[in-house]
């Protein structure tokens, strides 16, 4: 072996010297054999003649050596690629062409699979995170009540029991939205962080890489009071100080000792809906004992669990639900579900999983969408290059007649396509570089993981495969028709009629059928999703976004402390807001329409029961007088929350409660049973309103409208309708509520139409990119279509000047070319429609309000497509039309 080795290395990087060796050899064997020959009497040009008979010649046996030495396949590869580069050289506008569209589908193609691998692929930053799994309560009952879907947040009760009997996890952990404010540094300042139980940083296995972490004890009530910064907020808020170790800071007017920093690598796992944000501290909770009440409800924690070494998720889910069931056969009394009366199961999910969400959808579609291009590319520049191949059918022909065999020509053409695919990939992946970073400069705030998309070695291994494949098809599928040419064919006819042979016909038409198919499954899924954005803008148009204000209010402890004196102070901002010139309406509320779901509990109507387990769940929102005129909710009947209703108990419902709960029934004047804290009193029903959505793509949800000042809250947003642009009233807001309270943190302003912009951003984005990969793919299917039309009306000019000489009228030749494109298209048209009525059903997930076989759609396409072919086919055939039979017999 290492005798073969030395020999490639000589063979390669020394080929003059062994050249040389070799003809020094063949040239002292001939002089040895023509020496015996004139020792048997002949003269020396006849011993010479005898000998190189003898031999086999020469240059012959230099072949048959050179075949079987070490490096001879790379000798040749590399002659093959010499030899591609003069011949695309020959061909500089075709080499362009192919070069530049291969690279625009390349670049596509790895930009966003770029993104697949940084948000899919890739493992999350954590120690074997392949064996972290977010842990979920549910009810099947309710789960398809509820705004969070299937998957309810945890009980931490049922928590507890778990922990301690559930021998399949490792670890497990708690954790809770928290947001603080944080005063002393200038205007107050809000600050979101978490709240973890202790072991959560071993179980992500992440350590602060400055100080500690957090000790079991400070689970507890009174001894919960370090936090632990990430390094993203210590860097912003205390300048990277490393005396921060061991001091105090103030939230909510509350001491915190820094006890640890977290690294600047450390990215949380996001989990929405509950946590989409980026922490910028954690606490321990501090169970308090209510928190700790099992049963069915009080579903108010995110948990993970790291799997042991060894376990199934399967055995793990099993441990859950048998305990789950324990808890589901005792009931819930606080709660007024009796024992059996409903069930209680836990779900287990990758955490990769859940922090994708439904982004994984759209990337997988993206995906798809962008590999089509791809193929269309390489069907249209294979019969670009099938063209460019019938030309060179006297040049495979001789080549074929001198010996070349079917397998040596078929190599040199994949050289050729290998070069075009390497030099697409070269300028594709810069094309990449700078698509990738467009394609996450103007990514909407939701996608997850978007720190982790880079180019990396997976992507340019990808990048590389792809090529190769592309290659592949660019050199054999044209190729593959010209080397089984017969050479005295083809040197007979020395190119045209090689080149318009019907069975190259056929294949050049099948190209650009196929080509309009893909393209007609592209167009239908981009126009889905543009109906389906229509749709959803439409359901959004109920509100007056151009003139409203939503100001995000983070209250200090001392203003949320009880009820009165967290109505004392919203009634006060309110008195100073209406107050401010040019301001119509202003209200409060605890969420605003499309900021995803909030607080749910049960629809009971008491003048109306729902049967025993029909008891539906809507949302609870706290709102004050004017929030729904500010908002621009219409009233449907009674009436809306005033100033004179404050301290009686009054509720606003939304019509869709009176539809699934009491049927059509005139609502006002009924009583609906709710209360905090599990205390349910009879309140009022004084007003019926219009439906609102938690999400801009979801059905109207169930809502109850409570009075703000019945149950206090940290987080408020007002809202505010003016007269002019509301963002030139955003300072004088502020300052309305600085002089009630200087301490009110304002965390975020901004208009109701970025609000609903901001809930459509995701949809629009993947609208876009499906519209612009469509578009592309019209584009190249009418290129194609285009070429191969042009290239049959040369091939048969002949023919047509004389059609045109024995009386033929142009009209005639037009509706004759004509009639050939619209043939090819009509037939691509059928097809591409029969296949995306398939595949279209795998965007159900992505629309909204539209059907994934919505006949509009394939009629639009269908024509769109019919009249980009009509054009496509109308430039060469007033070219045709134009043919004068005496230049064309001419030609001939």
């Amino acid at each position: 072996m290492p005798k073969r080795i030395l020999s490639l290395f000589r063979n390669l990087f020394h080929k003059r010297a062994v050249e040389r060796e070799l003809n020094d050899e063949l040239r002292s064997s001939l002089e040895i054999l023509t020496q015996e020959k004139m020792k048997q009497g002949l003269s020396q040009s006849e011993a010479r003649r005898e000998s190189l008979i003898e031999l086999g010649g020469v240059e012959q046996v230099k072949e048959e050596v050179r075949a079987v030495r070490a490096g001879r396949i790379l000798e040749d590869f590399a002659r093959d690629i010499r030899f591609a580069f003069r011949t695309l050289a020959k061909s500089p506008s075709f080499t362009v062409v192919a070069v530049l569209t291969l690279a625009l589908g390349i670049g596509a193609n790895t930009a966003i699979f770029s993104m697949v691998n940084g948000i899919m692929l890739s493992a999350l930053p954590y120690r074997q995170s392949q064996q972290l799994y977010a842990v979920n309560e549910t009810v099947p009952q309710f789960a398809h009540l509820t705004p969070w879907g299937p998957y309810f947040p945890v009980n931490a009760g049922n928590f507890a029991q778990w922990k301690g009997h559930c021998p399949a996890f490792s670890a497990m952990a708690l954790i809770w939205p928290a947001t603080f404010n944080m005063a002393g540094h200038g205007i107050p300042r809000q600050v979101k962080g978490l709240m973890v139980s202790a072991d959560f940083f071993s179980l992500m296995g992440i350590r602060p890489f400055v100080g500690r972490a957090f000790l079991p004890q400070e689970n507890q009530v009174g001894r919960d009071h370090e936090i632990v910064l990430t390094a993203q907020f210590w860097r912003q808020a205390f300048n990277s100080d490393p005396r921060i170790i061991g001091q105090t800071i103030r939230l909510d007017d509350v001491p915190y000792t820094v006890v640890g920093i977290m690294p600047e690598s450390f990215r949380f796992p996001e989990l929405p809906p509950m946590i989409n944000y980026a922490p910028q501290f954690f606490k321990p909770i501090g169970f308090k004992p209510w928190m700790l009440w099992s049963g069915i409800g009080g579903f108010n924690f995110e948990a993970i669990a790291r799997l042991k070494q060894g376990t199934t998720p399967q055995q793990a889910l099993a441990q859950l639900d048998f305990i789950e069931a324990r808890i589901a056969r005792k009931g819930d009394a606080r709660r007024h579900i009796r024992p059996g009366a409903a069930d209680l199961r836990a779900t287990l999910r990758p955490l990769k999983t859940v922090m994708i969400g439904s982004a994984q959808r759209a990337l997988l579609m993206l995906m798809v969408a962008a590999g089509l291009i791809l193929l269309i590319i390489c069907i249209n520049l294979a019969n670009l290059m099938l063209v460019r191949n019938a030309a060179r059918a006297h040049e495979v022909a001789v080549r074929s007649a001198l010996g070349a065999t079917a397998k040596r020509l078929l190599r040199q053409f994949f050289a050729e396509g290998l070069i075009l695919a390497m030099a697409g990939a070269g300028f594709g992946l810069l094309l990449a570089i700078l698509g990738l970073r467009l394609l996450v400069r103007y990514a909407p705030l939701d996608i997850p993981r978007v720190a982790d998309i880079r180019i990396g070695p997976l992507v340019l291994l990808f990048t590389i495969s792809i090529s190769t494949l592309t290659a592949l098809l660019l050199a054999l599928l044209p190729a593959l028709r010209l080397v089984k040419t017969q050479p005295v064919e083809a040197l007979k006819s020395a190119g045209p009629a090689m080149s318009g042979s019907h069975q190259s016909a056929r294949l050049r038409s099948g190209l650009v059928v196929g080509q309009i198919a893909l393209c007609c499954v592209l167009l239908a899924g981009a126009l889905l999703l543009i109906e389906s954005l229509r749709h959803v803008a439409h359901a959004n148009q109920w509100m007056e976004q151009q003139h409203v204000l939503a100001a995000e209010l983070s209250l200090p402890p001392r203003e949320t402390s009880t009820n009165a004196q967290t109505d004392h102070f919203l009634s006060n901002v309110l008195a100073r807001v209406r107050a401010i010139p040019g301001v119509r309406d202003a209200g409060f509320t605890s969420l605003l329409p499309l900021r995803g779901p909030g607080y749910a509990d049960d629809i009971d109507v008491r003048e109306d029961p729902p049967p025993p387990g029909k008891r539906e769940l809507g949302q609870i929102s706290f709102v004050s007088s004017g929030y729904f005129q500010a908002v621009g909710i219409p009233l449907v009947r009674g009436r809306l929350l005033s100033e004179s209703d404050r301290g009686k108990d009054v509720v606003v419902i939304s019509e869709s409660i009176v539809r699934r709960c009491l049927h059509g029934r005139n609502p006002i004047g009924m009583h609906l049973l709710w209360g905090a804290d599990n205390n349910p009193k009879p309140r009022e029903i004084i007003g019926e309103v219009a439906d609102v959505r938690t999400a801009s793509d979801q059905s109207s949800t169930l809502t109850v409208y409570v009075p703000i000042w019945t149950y206090n809250q940290t987080n408020d947003t007002l809202v505010v309708r003016t007269a002019f642009n509301p963002s030139a009233a955003a300072n004088s807001i502020a300052h309305a509520v600085w002089s009630v309270d200087p301490e009110v943190a304002i965390p975020r302003e901004r208009t109701l139409a970025t609000v609903v912009s901001a809930s459509e951003a995701i949809r629009r984005y993947e609208t876009f990119l499906g519209t612009m990969f469509a578009a592309f793919a019209l584009l190249l299917a009418a290129v194609g279509l285009y070429g191969v039309v042009s290239y049959l009306v040369s091939q048969r000019t002949h023919e047509i000047g004389i059609r045109m000489a024995l009386g033929a009228q142009r009209s005639d030749v037009l509706g004759m070319v004509l009639r050939e494109g619209i043939k090819l298209a009509l037939f691509g048209v059928v097809i591409g429609v029969v296949v995306a009525l398939g595949v279209t059903r795998f965007l159900s997930n992505l629309l909204y309000g539209v059907k994934p076989t919505d006949p509009l759609t394939f009629v639009a396409v269908s024509m769109l497509l019919t009249g980009v072919a009509l054009l496509a086919c109308w430039i060469p055939a007033r070219q045709a039309a134009k043919v004068d039979p005496m230049v064309a017999l001419r030609h001939e």
